[in-house]
């Protein structure tokens, strides 16, 4: 994308069951408030794809995992809050979440 205000996020949990764990923490609740804030850019709301995925996971044993891709467009006002909520919520992910496979996240590299 050449957007500004791009960012990526990928997660694998160990089953659908790993991934409600994970809607159920706090470090997701404090996400999911900023995200109730509506920070996002008017017309591009988040975008979440949810799989089922059957392949090696990086940090753990070959197990089948419940995968989701999000995209998600701040608004240039909300940067400075969204990107530290952000780190907060993989680290509650990779730290307390052992059904967590994997949380990875990333700003668009098209954009400076």
């Amino acid at each position: 994308t050449t957007e500004t205000n791009s960012f990526f996020l990928h997660e694998e949990y160990v089953g659908e069951d790993g991934f409600k764990a994970h809607l159920a923490s706090r470090h997701f609740a404090v996400c999911q408030a900023f995200f109730d804030t509506k920070p996002f850019v008017e017309g591009r709301q988040p975008v979440v794809d949810i799989f089922f995925g059957d392949h090696k996971a990086l940090t753990r044993q070959n197990v089948p995992a419940f995968c989701l891709n999000v995209d998600l467009f701040p608004k240039p006002e909300n940067r400075a809050e969204f990107v530290p909520t952000i780190l907060n919520n993989k680290a509650g992910a990779d730290n307390d979440e052992p059904l967590c496979l994997q949380y990875v996240w990333g700003e668009s590299t098209t954009v400076p």
